[in-house]
């Protein structure tokens, strides 16, 4: 152990083979990865319909719907010219290297040696492995910025310079998150009041001034180019209706953003282990030292959970940007003595926090590893054969058996990996209508009024779909069954 120790903190690149191992294991437990084929996420398969429909000429928001920020599908996009369809795990892996890596900038900037920075990196990634759901989320790329993001604070709270360059890397970070989502920028939300207040307290205010004009210059850098693309292609104004517009009303929509199904998402997040680590330790540190930056991460962490849970959603992915504020957290407990000598654990804390971890990693540890290494084991033993279709890819090959290329398809509820398996194209602007159609009238019957034009070859729905209930006397009029893979009907177009 001493002699690996002293490895680690004389060979950087020891280091950063160790943080690209742990980016690949990461990357390997997700959906897309190359060595077991298999659907990808609900989230992932959208997004990979409308970076499609992008390929082609479309414009997303104006021919097809999804309301997140456009910034993912040209991620997606990006990664199918790369290669169809390992380029976008090849830019998932990138960007998991990135976020480990600078997680070891970070922990090594609060004050932690090699060794240590490393455990912190470990810790992240068994972190984002509890939050991953199979990847390609738009937390996913978020957390990266953030964790950048990060750094950049870290480093202007410890007095370090921060140049211009990073100011406008700051802007291109923060332009970015708000082109994926916007609920997400809670840590500039609190850490623009730090900086101002340090900035007033060390008597610089005249930092104020150049802070915003590069930090601006950032914002523009990413997100003018975007917006000028949309006008160019005459999606602004859907743009504004989806990603605006309808996520207002989303959120507001009587299912979701009540306050009891907000309360119930902040406790589900703030009892998964790394949220509730991390605000202890925070709240430890923070309120012992009384250091500004500590205090700021714990209110960063608690306003990014009260933003996540505002819709009163709790899906699990929804905590990967919680990651870089644990990482902060996690690099705090291995160099502060407050966590390192509590009372509590009479003198002996080194130990049992040493025990503790060992137990944790080895557990969660191989866990992660084992479910990376599946994939890998199962195609070099032949375990995983291509022919044993699953219900996605079986339906997709009746469509493709039904219907020709240039046919138009329609997928009810929300399934887009069969447009993506059958390599359909959807015959409305809703390749998925759920839960589209149950909140916006508007949206109901725009999504009708495509489907009585009668120009959709093959209709795929699930027995008991609330959607089929809408257009159910115009597929018994003109659609016959074809077949039935377990809960899933084929309708095609009658002659």
């Amino acid at each position: 152990m001493k002699k690996l120790g002293n490895l680690l903190e004389t060979k950087k690149s020891v280091v950063y083979v160790c943080i690209f191992i742990c980016a690949v294991l990461l990357s390997f437990t997700a959906t897309n990865n190359p060595f077991l084929p298999r659907n990808t996420g609900v989230d992932s398969s959208v997004f990979n319909y409308v970076a499609g429909v992008i390929r082609h000429g479309g414009m997303p928001y104006r021919d097809t719907f999804d309301h997140k920020g456009p910034l993912i599908y040209l991620i997606d996009a990006l990664g199918q010219l790369i290669h169809d369809p390992l380029g976008v795990w090849f830019i998932e892996l990138i960007t998991l290297s990135v976020i480990f890596l600078f997680a070891y900038k970070t922990a090594k900037l609060v004050g932690c040696n090699n060794t240590k920075s490393l455990i912190v990196v470990l810790l992240c990634m068994l972190s984002m492995a509890l939050y991953f759901e199979g990847g390609n989320f738009v937390e996913e790329y978020a957390c990266l910025f953030i964790m950048i993001q990060l750094y950049i604070f870290v480093l202007f709270f410890t007095d370090k310079e921060i140049s211009n360059l990073k100011l406008i890397a700051s802007g291109i970070c923060f332009g970015a998150v708000c082109l994926l989502r916007l609920n997400m920028i809670s840590l500039w939300i609190v850490m623009c009041i730090g900086v101002l207040i340090k900035c007033i307290k060390d008597k610089k205010p005249q930092r104020i001034g150049r802070f915003i004009l590069w930090f601006l210059t950032g914002v523009c850098i990413i997100v003018l180019p975007i917006m000028i693309w949309l006008i160019a292609g005459g999606a602004f104004k859907p743009f504004i209706e989806d990603y605006f517009s309808f996520n207002i009303l989303y959120s507001s929509y009587p299912g979701n953003g009540t306050l009891i199904n907000i309360v119930k998402a902040v406790v589900i997040f703030m009892m998964t282990p790394p949220v509730l680590l991390s605000i202890c330790i925070l709240a430890i540190v923070g309120f012992k030292d009384k250091k500004l930056l500590d205090l700021l991460c714990l209110a960063a962490l608690f306003l990014s959970i009260l933003m996540e849970c505002m819709a009163g959603q709790r899906y699990l992915h929804y905590g990967m940007i919680f990651c870089p504020i644990a990482v902060y957290a996690f690099s705090k407990a291995f160099t502060s003595e407050h966590i390192t000598q509590l009372k509590i654990f009479k003198h002996k804390a080194k130990l049992l926090i040493g025990v503790c971890a060992a137990l944790v990693l080895c557990i969660v540890g191989l866990t992660v590893i084992g479910i990376s290494l599946e994939s890998l084991v199962k195609k070099v033993t032949g375990m995983y054969r291509t022919e044993e279709f699953t219900e996605a890819k079986e339906v997709s090959d009746i469509v493709v058996a039904n219907s020709d290329e240039n046919d138009k398809i329609i997928v009810l509820g929300i399934n887009d990996i069969i447009y993506l398996l059958s390599h359909r194209e959807a015959s409305s602007r809703y390749s998925y209508q759920k839960p589209i159609l149950l909140i916006d009238p508007e949206r109901k019957e725009e999504f009708l009024a495509d489907m009585r034009k009668l120009e959709t070859k093959i209709i795929v729905t699930g027995k008991d779909s609330e959607i089929k209930a809408y257009i159910e006397d115009l597929i018994s009029e003109h659609y016959t069954l074809i077949r039935t893979v377990k809960q899933l009907e084929i309708y095609k177009i009658s002659k």
